[in-house]
């Protein structure tokens, strides 16, 4: 993908200096969004970028690279107050981390330092697919791949976090510019809840007005701005709550709460476990119906071999992460990890685990299978809760449980 002329300078002089300033630790630098979708606009675009370093920066490299983005501002102002990037370590790319960082950023005229958000999933997957390399080694092989479910959810998430909460403060979106944004940022946000990728505004769009034909005109607008430079809040409004209804029959439950700790619980199981994890399920009252909020919220995460020492730990943080959520759910998981054999054919020999009870002050545990506690639980077993698995369980990321149990 050629880089447009006019960003040609300035992308020459923070990759220059960059790799100045890191030194050694310089991996490679990365182009995303538009310049690597195709669909950059010099009125509206940013100049998305990662820097890859071998290693988390120490203080002293965080204060250079600082100083040389002030000095990028110094030389030429408007280019500058477009780019929006960041470093980030080789390990932590491969794969999303909601707990990584902080992270040197970069974001119009600001320098900080910050976590990843969950939007930072559709990134990886744009770099990686689409990525512009001005220097480094192939993305593929520092990005794992990102699952159709991953990008949805990560999708429902920016939903939440971002645009919901613009329906009821939408000051930003009383600029015409920020309308023409939403109305395409929506076309993207469905088209990928509908086809499990991501395509760039003018693709999405298009097949937004192939799909939703009441809306043709607003995103013809959108796609034409500034050229039209009308105000269409009202109609910029119900767009969002439009893409927010249709987001709806995409939520793993009709639950908000309870998808918003599934969503963490997954996404950083599987940061945690990586090529060790094969799957998530529901079952339970999720899966077989009447669930309140009294209910356990049962899920098993399934992994390619029993839960490592190192793995123990970080998957007991994570618990008491979830557990400070400010939700009604959140400690109400109650799950099981358990190795694919385990879970395909019933061995008592190898049937080790790792569990955690719901309650706040429950803590994750290695048990086995043929316990007292577990033989004595609702569901009457391990060769009980495997069949309503099978047969009633909800798949949250992985293959199919039929594939999975016997």
């Amino acid at each position: 993908m050629p880089i447009p002329i006019a960003t040609s300078p300035i992308i020459a002089q923070l990759f220059l200096g960059a790799q100045s300033v890191l030194g050694e630790q310089f991996v490679g630098f990365y182009l995303h969004g538009s310049l690597a979708t195709g669909d950059f606009s010099p009125e509206t675009s940013d100049i998305d970028f990662v820097v890859v370093t071998k290693e988390a920066l120490p203080d002293e490299k965080i204060k250079a690279l600082e100083a040389m983005h002030a000095g990028l501002r110094d030389v030429d102002a408007h280019w500058a107050y477009q780019l929006e990037g960041t470093y980030i370590p080789k390990q932590d790319l491969r794969r999303y981390d909601p707990a990584g960082g902080p992270y040197p950023c970069v974001h119009e005229d600001r320098f900080y330092l910050a976590g990843h958000e969950s939007h930072w999933i559709l990134q990886r997957h744009i770099l990686r697919k689409q990525g512009v390399i001005v220097a480094g080694p192939d993305l593929k092989g520092l990005i794992d791949p990102v699952s159709a479910d991953d990008l949805r959810g990560a999708i429902l998430d920016f939903l939440r976090e971002w645009w919901i909460p613009m329906l009821g403060n939408p000051a930003r979106l009383e600029d015409g510019h920020y309308q023409a944004y939403a109305v395409l940022t929506m076309c993207r946000m469905l088209y990928t809840l509908e086809i499990g990728d991501i395509a760039s505004k003018p693709v999405s769009a298009r097949w937004l007005k192939e799909n939703f034909a009441e809306w043709s005109n607003l995103v013809a607008w959108a796609l034409d701005w500034p050229k039209n430079p009308q105000n269409r809040l009202d109609e910029t409004l119900g767009f969002i709550r439009f893409a927010v209804d249709q987001s709806q029959k995409k939520q793993i439950t009709p639950h908000p709460e309870v998808n918003l700790v599934l969503d963490e619980l997954r996404v950083s199981v599987k940061s945690i476990l990586g090529e060790h994890f094969i799957g998530m399920y529901l079952y339970g009252s999720l899966a077989t119906g009447g669930f309140d909020h009294d209910s356990d919220v049962d899920y098993v995460v399934v992994a390619e071999d029993e839960i490592s020492e190192a793995h123990f730990s970080k998957i007991q943080e994570l618990h008491k992460r979830i557990k400070t959520m400010d939700v009604w759910c959140a400690d109400q998981l109650e799950g099981s990890y358990i190795p694919r054999q385990a879970l395909k054919t019933y061995d008592p020999q190898r049937a080790l685990f790792v569990h955690i009870d719901r309650g706040p002050d429950e803590q994750l545990q290695r048990m086995h299978l043929d316990s007292e506690r577990l033989s004595n639980a609702w569901w009457g077993g391990w060769v009980l809760l495997r069949f309503a698995l099978r047969e009633h369980g909800i798949t949250l990321a992985g293959p199919d449980p039929k594939n999975l149990i016997e």
